[in-house]
This record gives C-alpha cells, structure tokens and sequence, in this order.
C-alpha cells in the first residue's frame, strides 16, 4: 500500500485536497487523535514533547491501517493534527510513507480563522503553550495577531518535525499553485491517484468567499489597514517569505 499524509494549518484546502486524491480527511482522528489531547488538557502543555510520545501516537493512528483495508493499494490522509506526529508517522512507516505540507497565504488563512473564531479559542493548536512567550502577550494581541501566529506556529512545527526526515520524503505545496499539471505531478510522486482535480481547482475560486454560518470579523487582508496589516506580519513574515508569498 502506497501511504501520503498531507498535513498543513487548516483553511487551506485540505478538505477538497482529500476529495480530489480519493483520500481520507481526518482518519480516524476523532477516534483516536483528540481524546489523547483532551485529557491531558494540552491547552496547556505539548501533549507529544517526546519521540517516543508520538512514535506511540502513530501506532495507535494507523497499526490496523492494512488489516482494516487489505485490498487498497494505496492511502492518504488529509489530516492537520498529523503536524504533531511527523517524524513518528515516518519511523512506525519504516519510511514508506511520503508527506505533503499544504500551505495557504497567511493573510488568507488569517481572515477564515478570524471569521470562524479560531482565534478566541482556548485549546490546541489555537491557544501557546506554557512555555510560548507569547502566552504573556496573548490578551493583549488582535485576533489577527493571534490568527497569525497560529499559522506561524503550525507550519513552523510541521517543517522542524519534516526536516528529521530524508527531503526525498515530503514536499510543500501551495494550494494558490494547484494547476491540472501540478496536481497530476503530485499523484506522480506520491503514487496516489488523482480522482477529481476540480475539487482542488474549482476551490481554488472560491477562497475568500465567506460562508453565512458565520459572523465576519474581519475583511479579506486587501482591505486591511496598517495596523491590521503590522499585526499580521509580526508573526509570520519569516515564513510568508520562506514560502514565497509577497
């Protein structure tokens, strides 16, 4: 069985990522990803600060993955809480498994977050750590600035984990970029079948368009003012220039 996790921040694709790859979003982690979480209440601390934390993680992920599904030649799973697991996915793998970090413009993650209250939640992935400097700062900063950091630090947490791993073995792909030729050079190197592009490419124009269901904070970033846009920059300008956006 060819294996691909694709991981990224979330609000960036993944879920017509895993449509468009015939994949799985979020295998099983419901299941057996959140409660590990939950009750250790990691709002406040790593819940995987070892190796072996997240070597034990994956196995509990995916140790039944072919018995469950004998006669797939192929799995990928489109899931955002797999940052945490990188480099122990890979070890439980033996490195057969291969990983895509999809990455979307900060300033457009940061405008669905903000307007989808991510950024006034108190839990994983939305909230610093105890050992996060920022954390002293946190009721002070815009939900922008705080939106920004959590896509700084989700990206930023999936590079540390993908650079423990040969570079053959993972590529970043930017959601903007997604063209029928890039995707079926995807399907190519990761042996995954491209099933419907247009899940990914149809999407793509609709990013920014905001869904009823939730009250808009925020403007989309081309209507930001100075201050809007300082506090998205002071989190994540070292990586919006790392990942080519301007």
């Amino acid at each position: 069985m060819k294996k691909t996790i694709v991981v990224g921040t979330g609000r960036c694709g993944t879920r017509g990522f895993a449509k468009a790859f015939g994949g799985v979003h979020e295998y099983k982690t419901f299941e057996r990803f959140h409660p590990l979480y939950v009750r250790m209440n990691t709002a406040v601390r790593n819940p995987f600060p070892r190796f072996e934390d997240r070597l034990y993680s994956s196995k509990l992920m995916y140790h039944d993955l072919e018995q469950l599904h004998p006669h797939k030649e192929s799995f990928m799973n489109v899931d955002n809480s797999m940052t945490w697991l990188v480099d122990g996915i890979y070890k439980f793998f033996e490195g057969d498994v291969k990983f895509i970090l999809l990455v979307r413009d900060g300033r457009d993650f940061v405008t669905s977050a903000v307007n989808r209250g991510w950024a006034e939640r108190v839990e994983l992935d939305h909230y610093p750590l105890e050992c996060d400097l920022v954390r002293d700062r946190w009721d002070n900063m815009s939900l922008i600035g705080k939106a920004s950091w959590m896509w700084n630090e989700r990206n930023r947490r999936a590079l540390n984990y993908l650079a423990e791993i040969p570079e053959d073995s993972w590529k970043v792909h930017r959601i903007e970029d997604s063209t029928e030729e890039s995707l079926k050079e995807l399907s190519v190197w990761c042996e995954q079948p491209l099933v419907d592009s247009n899940q990914i490419l149809k999407g793509n124009e609709n990013t920014n368009i905001g869904s009823g269901r939730y009250n808009k904070k925020i403007e989309n970033h081309q209507r930001w003012n100075e201050k809007e846009k300082l506090d998205f920059w002071e989190y994540s300008q070292e990586l919006q220039e790392y990942f080519g956006y301007e």
